[in-house]
């Protein structure tokens, strides 16, 4: 936020930009965006990159207690509803020194959020946290279908999570900020598999959503041909190139509202003050945008969901 005094002068519009710089960053992680399933399977070939068994495991500083996180009304009545256990593996191994700052914010987010979980399950569900690297932990999290990245730039990583319950297991990973907007979706879709419940907001006897069928079938004009995988699979991928697409865009803009107050955009507290205003309107409609393109996602699976069990 910008502070102005009586006189801002050409030092406080400097002070103005440079907290405004500062806070950009920030406003970028916060508004960023989770859960893209990019493909599972083993790859022990990166265990040359694992600490040698006996010595010190790798320990990332997402360990520390992270803050409150609240979830969807949604996401809180479903997870009242579940009357059996849920063990979640929570597999957020990764190296701060060669990942993005945005990654390892999002995977301190994302550990809130299953905190979240935990207290709103009413004791049915159990998240099991694995932040170390080390042999075992590449060995639980292959076995649950994992793959580990980045050891070509640094330590190998594990960066996603295994639901299983009574009717089975599934695996949601890699997961990456650009998809955090459809993280909870995501959870609850995985746990609502593994016990066959109703996911949070598509209950089983709801009626057809007759638009999100009718743009599903713009995507796939033969539905009778696409699995619901598959179909999952390709519509997160045109979404998350939405996602990307709106986030270069929000990027851009706030660049050039910051070199406007740089460069001098005004000497008036009206014009700083018109600035800060355009730069709320400008991460507002970002925020608008990426939870459309989210919630557009969201009932486009439910309805194919719903159309293959037709």
């Amino acid at each position: 936020m910008i502070k102005t005094g009586r006189h801002p002068g050409h030092g406080g519009m400097k002070r103005a930009a440079g907290s405004l710089q500062g806070g950009l960053s920030m406003r970028l992680l916060i508004i960023g965006v989770a859960g893209f399933l990019i493909g599972v399977g083993g790859g022990f070939y990166f265990f040359h990159k694992l600490p040698k068994s006996g010595g010190p495991a790798l320990v990332q500083p997402q360990n520390q207690p992270q803050p409150a996180a609240t979830l969807s009304a949604q996401t809180r009545a479903f997870l009242a509803k579940l009357n059996v256990p849920v063990e979640i593996r929570f597999y957020s191994v990764l190296d701060d020194q060669s990942l993005p700052v945005a990654t390892v914010k999002y995977a301190g987010r994302i550990d809130g959020l299953l905190r979240a979980c935990e207290r709103e399950g009413g004791g049915k569900i159990k998240v099991v946290r694995y932040k170390e690297l080390s042999s075992s932990t590449a060995s639980a999290a292959a076995a649950d279908g994992h793959k580990p990245f980045n050891a070509d730039r640094g330590s190998a990583c594990f960066f996603g999570l295994t639901v299983s319950g009574p009717a089975g297991r599934e695996t949601v990973g890699q997961l990456a900020p650009e998809w955090e907007p459809a993280f909870e979706f995501d959870l609850c879709r995985a746990i609502a598999r593994v016990t066959s419940m109703a996911p949070a907001g598509a209950p089983v006897d709801a009626p057809q959503n007759t638009e999100a069928v009718e743009a599903l079938r713009r995507v796939f004009p033969d539905l009778t041909s696409v699995s619901v995988e598959e179909g999952t699979r390709l519509l997160r991928e045109k979404a998350l190139q939405e996602f990307k697409l709106v986030t270069q865009e929000f990027e851009a803009r706030m660049r050039e509202l910051e070199r406007q107050l740089a460069g001098g955009a005004g000497n008036s507290r009206a014009e700083l003050e018109a600035v800060r205003i355009q730069m709320q309107q400008t991460q507002k409609q970002q925020t608008e945008r990426l939870q459309a393109i989210a919630t557009r996602l969201q009932e486009q699976i439910a309805a194919l969901e719903q159309v293959k069990r037709q």
